[in-house]
């Protein structure tokens, strides 16, 4: 941004219109432009010469550009720039994606499975973050840190297309997600650790309890709002095993557990939600964008920049071509 720091000054390159009117057009001036005759013998030898009317013209450009920036100089032009300076992280969300077989259903009424209605929706909230850090966890029947906490998110982005169903294998491992996420954001040193947790199934594997599992979050402090996903009709699903490179079709016909799913929420100081829409997850993180109070604590950086020395010294330069071009190459007489 350009503020003038004394803008009245501006007024004089009012001044300038009558000043080229009396200097060019006024009649008693008896011509327009100036062209010297020290060379020349007469005007018809000095008409055909097109390289001096040129000459002339542009030294006048010089001349008239020189009084134009010495009054935006004296204006004084100061570019501003503000920078914000990240002191302390908020909040960091670690996301728990379900990637079983089963989120490949597409339920009633949508055009997408659930898997990807899902993930549309992660990338939409990641675009309106600015600096809080956000990781991925996916899970089936096992359970991995797909994205470490970042504020990279392009490169967050990136990495979202790549996941694929299956690619824990068949099972949803609740608890070892949950526990993995929260041992990313014990790392955080940011105040507020939110945990979002997107599933279609129940917790069908015990490797991890999930009750020791809310008793880690509640340990660390951070809030889990869970995602309950798609309906409780059986849906038909068929999905591309990566791994062993074959299809694999079947019905799904468990839904997730609400009971399990209200009790994180509520144990951890979060909400649980029913999502079979894409307008219903965007709701969801609107919610988890509200609780948050704010993406950190910043200090406003201002720089200014005054531009006036550099008007001057081309202000100078642009008197030295009119003086250059007048008395050296068309050698006026002073």
């Amino acid at each position: 941004m350009m503020l003038f720091d004394k803008p009245s000054y501006l007024l004089l390159l009012l001044l300038l219109i009558p000043l080229g009117y009396l200097y060019y057009l006024w009649p008693s001036r008896g011509g327009r432009v100036v062209i010297s005759y020290k060379i020349y013998k007469d005007k018809q030898a000095i008409a055909r010469q097109y390289g001096i009317f040129f000459l002339a013209g542009v030294s006048q450009i010089f001349l008239f550009a020189t009084f134009i920036l010495l009054i935006i100089a004296l204006a004084n032009p100061t570019f501003i720039e503000r920078h914000r300076i990240l002191l302390h992280e908020s909040s960091a969300i670690m996301i728990v994606m379900d990637v079983s077989p089963s989120m490949a259903a597409q339920d009633s009424g949508q055009n997408d499975s659930r898997f990807d209605i899902a993930r549309e929706a992660i990338l939409r909230f990641i675009a309106q973050r600015e600096n809080t850090p956000i990781g991925l966890i996916t899970f089936g029947l096992e359970a991995a840190v797909r994205i470490p906490l970042t504020k990279d998110y392009p490169f967050f982005a990136q990495r979202l297309d790549d996941v694929w169903l299956m690619e824990h294998g068949d099972g949803t491992n609740i608890g070892m997600a949950l526990s993995l996420a929260a041992l990313q954001l014990q790392r955080s040193k940011a105040e507020h650790k939110t945990i979002i947790l997107i599933t279609d199934g129940a917790n069908n594997v015990e490797d991890i309890n999930t009750d020791d599992a809310i008793a880690l979050l509640q340990s660390l402090n951070i809030q889990a709002f869970t995602v309950g996903v798609g309906s409780q009709e059986r849906l038909p699903i068929s999905v591309w095993d990566k791994k062993n490179e074959q299809l694999l079709q079947g019905v799904v016909s468990d839904a997730y557990d609400e009971e399990l799913m209200r009790a994180i929420a509520v144990q951890t100081g979060g909400y649980f939600f029913k999502s079979e829409s894409a307008s219903a997850f965007d709701s969801m993180f609107t919610v988890v964008e509200q609780q948050r109070e704010q993406e950190g604590i910043h200090r406003i950086s201002v720089t200014a920049y005054s531009t006036q020395f550099d008007l001057i010294f081309i202000a100078f330069m642009a008197l030295w071509g009119f003086i250059i071009i007048r008395y050296l190459l068309l050698r006026e007489v002073f």
